[in-house]
This record gives structure tokens, sequence and C-alpha cells, in this order.
């Protein structure tokens, strides 16, 4: 089912800070937006899981980027210690195949149910947007098309029970072709007009990407460096409704789930982000 999200609802916010007085700020100015805040991995190795806690139990919605790639007995632990923490959205590399990837939509079903949580989003990354052509070929040996290897890994992850894939915005309009409505797009790499694409090599504007067909924009430095942050991030909202995008996102949307309503958070502004809870005994 559908949902009607606001612009600034489609805007993820990268945290990737090891500061924790300065994730605080951020939240505190970002959230009455209506975003959701990315937790990725540099926050996540900083200042501890427990972040995705404490921002869960502000009704927010939480990005955890882990980019879950092991084992399946691991990847299935590990999905499951997020799910239960109330996150939002979870990741999970597409290279790491048919087991691994079930295993971790197993193990988020079953972290969420015992928390009492709704089941989040299971997303698989495609390929990286710092890769190129030849980076991907040399780092992981495929003799296809970097765009054919994108559309190949999105196919698998819908076949294996994925929610959504992350890809390039260049890869969005492949993928959504051959996904069709019923699966959600992430797109990193997203750059206003004018900033410089730093370590990312296949970046858009979010007008390009929105059009192209994404549903939800993960958008880091242009905002947590910019002067205002709170300006920046309008002015990306902006941009993403003068492209079109406050209709429906993504089929595997929110229906029926408060966690991934893309408004949550959006009414007030926190108190500050308090201690963290147990999700595991904690409902919600």
């Amino acid at each position: 089912m559908m949902v009607e999200v606001a612009p600034a609802g489609r805007l993820v916010v990268a945290l990737d800070v090891a500061d924790a007085g300065r994730a605080e700020e951020l939240v505190r100015r970002l959230a009455p937006s209506g975003c959701a805040f990315k937790v990725g991995l540099e926050m996540l190795y900083a200042l501890g899981a427990g972040w995705i806690d404490r921002l869960a139990g502000q009704g927010l919605r939480v990005f955890a980027d882990a980019k879950l790639h092991d084992i399946p007995h691991t990847v299935f632990r590990a999905a499951r210690a997020l799910a239960a923490r109330g996150a939002w959205m979870i990741t999970v590399h597409t290279a790491g195949g048919a087991d691994m990837v079930r295993a971790a939509v197993e193990g988020a079903a079953e972290g969420a149910a015992a928390a009492g949580c709704p089941r989040p989003l299971l997303v698989g990354v495609t390929v990286l947007t710092s890769l190129d052509e030849g980076a991907l070929r040399e780092a992981a040996g495929t003799a296809l098309p970097l765009a054919a290897e994108v559309v190949r890994r999105a196919e698998r992850a819908r076949a294996w029970g994925l929610d959504g894939i992350v890809c390039a915005p260049v890869d969005l309009a492949a993928a959504r072709r051959v996904l069709g409505p019923g699966m959600v797009l992430v797109t990193p790499g997203i750059r206003p007009s004018g900033a410089p694409a730093a370590d990312q090599r296949r970046v858009a504007t979010p007008g390009e990407a929105v059009a192209a067909g994404a549903d939800y924009l993960v958008v880091g430095r242009p905002v947590t460096e910019a002067a205002d942050p709170r300006a920046a991030l309008e002015a990306i909202a902006a941009e993403v409704e003068r492209a079109g995008a406050g209709g429906p996102a993504g089929a595997a949307g929110a229906a029926g789930n408060p966690a991934q309503d893309p408004t949550a958070g959006a009414a007030g502004m926190p108190a500050g982000i308090g201690p963290a809870t147990d999700r595991a005994a904690t409902k919600r």
C-alpha cells in the first residue's frame, strides 16, 4: 500500500558524526521537518547502537545503515537486534547472496515481533555510489556493465524478499522499470545544484533523483555541514516538492506502521535525546 509523503518526509539526513553533542544538535534542529535520520557505520562504531533506541524512542524514523554482510547466522542475529531497537529501515548487501539476505529478513521479523515493534523495511545495497565501472570490475570481478549489474542485483533483491534497494541516482530509472512500483528505492549521492560530489562519483540533484523514481533521498554533508542545516534541508525539500514528490512513496511503505509514518516526529521538537531504552523490553 502506498502512502502520501510530504517532501521533507522523503529526506533521510545522514548523521555521519562521531560527536554526541553535534548529533543531538542536528536532531533537535532538523526533526521538526519530519525527515528521517540515518545512523551509519561511523556513528554506530563511534557512539554506539543505543542511538537507534534513543532516536526511535522520540518517535523518529531511524535508517540503520549497517550494510549487513556476513554469514547468514551472524546477519540473522544482527538484523534481529537492529529491529528490536526500533529501526525503521535496515540495509543489507545483496552481494551476500540469497541465504544471507533471507536470513536478514527473517531476523528482522523475529526481532520486531519480540520487541512489539513494526518490522523494519529491509533494503538491499546494490553497488556503492563511490564505485564506477572500473572500480566495480576490479573489486567484484563482475563482467557485466555497472548499470546491468545494478539491475541484476535489484532483481535478486526482489526475489529474495527485500522491500527495496539502495542504488545511485543514475541507476534509479532502470531499477524502477524493472521493479515497478512495488519496491522502495532509496538513493544516496544527493547533491544540490552547485555542491561538490566529494567522494561519490555517481550523484544527482534532489529533483533529478525524484524524477527518476526515488522514494527516499539520503542527504549528508550538504545539510549537516551547512552553516544553517535547517535552511539547507528546507531548500532540498522545496526542490523535491517542485519535482512533484508529494505523492505516494513506495508500495512497501507505511501501511499500519507508526514507525514507518513519514510524518512521525514532525509535530513539535524533541525535548532532547534521552537515555537509551531497551527496545526488546519496551513496547512501542
